[in-house]
């Protein structure tokens, strides 16, 4: 991975130049991909005839031996290859001692996912399937002129542009838009390397009323795939298939950012600001080959897909999006007189299509509810959070050098300022309230002067208990 960035500064410009080169290799497959075998028994070999919509016990059928779906697989290792190469150029140009505009602009080539051994398959919507005589067959590597998933994105630009501005000593108001381009790693994009080459066998009722196969009968045998003249066009029929679409866009978040800073008395810092991203192109992975709501009905549901030579086809599709929007608002008080604090407070929305891990392909996406319509996804997103509020605060505690109180130096004023510094861990030690303790401190300031020793965490409970009992600490 070489890389390299150039400064130059020439007057009131500070230019970047820098570069990067990726070369990724992602191997696995075999044996954790292993699947002895699976069989799926749902009951509708025991459910009523007469009544397609009544259910029956998967238990039952699993007796009398007719399972709805068997499937079984051995992949071979795989090794994944890709590569990219980021170029970008940004000037800092000091308009005024004021005014700093920033701009900027990355230019990048995306390679699509391919394989060492060329092994990579997928599903094509386009091409003409022997088996069937119509359209929609699966492709494997070196056929039709591919050896990647994706073809190479050679046109990919990303700007850059944003400002700081200080009208006067105390205010200063900045923003800025850019898009930034997620990378295509092979989790959601290599859904498909090494497919092909390995055992593998798929059987399921489609009609949900004819029985695959009887138990006593034994499994049947898996196909195999080492020859080139087992990767035909229809290898696959009748069988779920993956499909990465050739033209695959490239995901990216456009966003935009303003804030208004306001320095007031006390060395405290108000920030006000707004934030909103778009982002484009999510993966929202989903089965293409669902029988249209149009055509939902009884009888053989197999036969109403859009490809009814195969079961289920999860794509890679990258039609996704999501949208938030912030107003966000901060006051932060610079360290002096011993106390800093920092607080947050966020109201946000976050809307999408769906959310999801990524691994295992874009399939991930958490729920999609119309194949043909990813929009009516569309709507608040499971990391929403309309209201955030956090906080931070450092108090340096009155004692030792240069303090209010034990501030006459010698070995008794240091250790004893170490212990305070330390108390409030010290009071939960000895089942103490630091709170309830620090109160103490602060109303007996005379007398914790004078003898300092007394007021220990671990014995200031005395003196007060001595006091009488309105002293005495609850």
């Amino acid at each position: 991975m070489p890389a390299d960035v150039l400064t130059w500064i020439k007057g009131k410009h500070l230019l970047k130049f820098g570069e990067e080169y990726n070369k990724w290799q992602m191997d696995g497959g075999g044996w954790p991909g292993v699947d002895a075998g699976d069989l799926s028994f749902s009951g509708i070999f025991t459910r009523n005839p007469a009544s397609t919509s009544s259910a029956g016990i998967g238990y039952a059928d699993f007796l009398i031996g007719l399972p709805q779906t068997w499937s079984d697989s051995m992949p071979p290792e795989d090794g994944g290859r890709s590569w990219n190469t980021q170029l970008f150029v940004q000037d800092d140009y000091k308009i005024k001692p004021t005014l700093t505009l920033n701009v900027g602009v990355r230019y990048q080539i995306w390679a699509g996912w391919g394989e060492a051994f060329n092994r990579v398959y997928s599903f094509d919507p386009k091409l003409s399937n022997p088996g069937t005589n119509s359209l929609g067959a699966v492709w494997y590597g070196g056929q039709n002129g591919r050896t990647a998933l994706e073809k190479t994105l050679w046109d990919v630009f990303s700007p850059r542009l944003g400002f700081a501005w200080a009208p006067t000593h105390n205010w200063s108001i900045r923003g800025g838009y850019g898009i930034f381009d997620m990378m295509r790693n092979s989790d959601t994009y290599g859904n498909g390397l090494g497919s092909g080459w390995g055992w593998s066998g798929y059987e399921t009722s489609s009609d949900l009323i004819t029985p695959i196969f009887q138990l006593s009968q034994g499994l049947p045998s898996p196909t195999f795939y080492p020859l080139p003249t087992g990767l035909t066009p229809d290898s696959k029929n009748g069988q779920a298939v993956s499909y990465v679409p050739y033209d695959t866009p490239m995901s990216c978040v456009h966003e935009v950012h303003f804030d208004v800073q306001r320095r007031i008395p006390g060395d405290i810092v108000v920030d006000a600001g707004y934030v909103f991203t778009r982002t484009v192109h999510l993966g929202f992975g989903r089965d293409i080959n669902q029988v249209p709501e149009d055509l939902l009905g009884q009888d053989d549901a197999q036969s109403r897909r859009p490809y009814p030579q195969f079961q289920g086809i999860g794509a890679a599709l990258f039609d996704g999006i999501s949208n938030y929007n912030a107003f966000q608002l901060s006051l932060r008080k610079q360290f002096s007189q011993g106390l800093m604090f920092l607080v947050n407070y966020t109201a946000s929305k976050a809307m999408d299509t769906g959310m999801g891990s990524g691994w295992g392909g874009a399939e991930n996406v958490d729920a999609w509810q119309n194949a043909y319509d990813p929009r009516a996804n569309y709507g608040l997103s499971t990391i929403d959070l309309p209201q955030t509020l956090n906080g931070a605060i450092i108090y340096q505690l009155p004692f030792g050098a240069q303090k209010r109180f034990l501030n006459k130096g010698g070995v008794l004023g240091a250790v004893v300022g170490d212990l305070f510094m330390s108390l409030v861990h010290t009071c939960e030690l000895n089942n103490g309230n630091p709170f309830d303790y620090l109160t103490e401190l602060q109303r007996h300031a005379e007398e914790l002067a004078k003898n300092p020793a007394v007021w220990m965490p671990w014995r200031y409970r005395q003196p007060l208990q001595q006091a009488g009992p309105s002293e005495a600490p609850a």
